[in-house]
């Protein structure tokens, strides 16, 4: 890192981390792909392909570390109550302990259960089985008329505004 922070010295931002990551398993003979499905409500999903270590080489807990704050920023970036995982079974099943009613992620566990009315899961698949993409176009506009609701899921609360006609 080119400047070094002087309140916290071993601050690393995730972006410098993941690029680091991304670069030595590119430079790996021992690197495999990995998919991530995100499904949200009416089928729509969000899929996220990486490369990373293979299973088993010594960089189980490397792999995990980057690929779980990655489907964390996925979550709250695109959502989803269901989340498909392809190409690392040890990947899989550490998020599935993780992100469970008494894991780390519990407070994502419950919340985007909540949020999406459907039990959050992990499910571990292969390449091939993986939901085709199903995504929504839609045009914004920049209008004022008409009835408009707003809606922000904060972290620790939730907000909401209705405007009639601006």
């Amino acid at each position: 890192m080119k400047y070094v922070p002087s309140l916290d010295k071993n601050f690393k931002p995730a972006a410098l981390v993941i690029k680091d990551f991304m670069e030595r398993v590119s430079k790996s003979n021992d690197k495999a792909k990995l998919s991530v499905c995100l499904e949200r409500t009416h089928g729509y999903n969000y899929t996220y392909n990486l490369e990373l270590f293979k299973d088993n080489t010594g960089h189980d807990d490397e792999n995990f570390l980057i690929v779980e704050r990655i489907v964390k920023s996925l979550l709250w970036l695109v959502g989803g109550y269901k989340i498909y995982i392809a190409g690392s079974p040890l990947v899989a099943k550490h998020l599935k302990d993780v992100y469970s009613e008494k894991g780390e992620r519990a407070f994502d566990f419950n919340f985007m259960s909540n949020v999406y009315e459907n039990k959050f899961e992990i499910i571990e698949t292969t390449f091939d089985k993986l939901p085709e993409p199903n995504s929504q176009d839609f045009k914004l506009d920049n209008g004022l008329e008409g009835c408009r609701i707003g809606f922000d899921a904060g972290g620790s609360d939730r907000k909401v505004s209705a405007v009639i006609d601006g």
